[in-house]
């Protein structure tokens, strides 16, 4: 008797999470496949029979990661492009700019997923695998354009130095993800509640003001 396509589905979902879990706080080299298969509550033959191999299943995590991610990002990044399209005042770039960079926040810092994919994106950072490949080209790379875009408009015009600009803006957002404990230490904080993240936000609109303003003097 064949399995419904809905069992299908939930197996598939099954293995991604829980190749998500393992091969971020394990790595690959350290995580079975018999590991993956309990962990996950399938059959061991469930890991070939969706994913081809251990490869596979990697490289199935790392676009899950990305169509995650695209999704939380989807309806705000689809409005900013269509008002880029339009061709923004500097005024009204700017002001896209922080909504991105508050979106960025939620969806990174705030979301549970950003604490999920976190340790997986960290490993592939420092030492990449074709799995970063996937990750860069469907999600890195195009926020980092989105961004170069909006900086370039928010300043009047593209300069040379934009995706510099963007990565020490991206690098301010990421630090509360990537050292969440030691922000959350010498903060004196136990967890993120809205009012800080609220905080956090304004922090930054005003460094990206900084950024720009500091930028159109020189």
């Amino acid at each position: 008797m064949k399995s419904a396509p809905k069992d299908i589905a939930e197996t598939r979902l099954k293995l991604l999470e829980t190749g998500l879990d393992l091969f971020g706080r394990l790595g690959f080299e350290a995580t079975s496949t018999r590991a993956l298969a309990e962990q996950a509550g399938v059959n061991l033959g469930a890991i070939p029979y969706h994913f081809g191999s251990k490869d596979g299943l990697y490289l199935a995590v790392a676009d899950h990661i990305a169509s995650q991610i695209r999704t939380r990002f989807g309806a705000t990044v689809g409005e900013v492009m269509g008002a880029l399209d339009r061709g923004p005042t500097p005024v009204e770039a700017r002001a896209l700019l922080m909504r991105v960079a508050d979106r960025f926040v939620d969806v990174v810092v705030d979301d549970q997923g950003g604490e999920r994919w976190g340790p997986f994106m960290i490993r592939e950072q420092m030492s990449p695998t074709p799995a970063f490949d996937r990750i860069y080209s469907q999600f890195l790379e195009p926020m980092n354009m989105l961004l170069c875009r909006l900086i370039g408009a928010a300043r009047g015009a593209p300069r040379p130095d934009d995706t510099l600009r963007v990565f020490t803006l991206i690098g301010q957002m990421l630090v509360f993800r990537a050292a969440r404990a030691t922000v959350l230490r010498r903060l004196g904080w136990d967890r993120m509640t809205p009012a800080r993240l609220a905080e956090i936000k304004d922090i930054l609109h005003q460094n990206i003001a900084a950024i720009l303003d500091g930028s159109a003097a020189s």
